[in-house]
């Protein structure tokens, strides 16, 4: 996928609390004959990832309670070598 229509790295369950939780997620995204996606769903996207069609729909319905998660959690890569930061005196 191309950097403009890429979208922010983001853990997943840090997705579905912004909106709310598993319950509020399952009903938001719908299947095609209208029924809501299963509470147990949403937990499976908690660890395996939501798939990208759900992750889209999400960001394209909820863009603004989103978009606020890339301010608070940005992604910045980590410079320690795996070394614990220590405070300076």
């Amino acid at each position: 996928m191309d950097k403009q229509h890429a979208l922010p790295d983001i853990e997943p369950g840090a997705i579905i609390d912004a909106l709310g939780g598993n319950n509020p997620v399952a009903a938001l995204c719908r299947k095609a004959d209208g029924r809501p996606i299963t509470e147990a769903a949403v937990s499976t996207w908690r660890r395996s990832g939501i798939p990208d069609g759900w992750l889209r729909y999400l960001w394209a319905v909820r863009r603004k309670r989103l978009s606020a998660l890339v301010l608070v959690t940005p992604n910045v890569p980590d410079v320690s070598g795996g070394r614990a930061c220590e405070p300076s005196a």
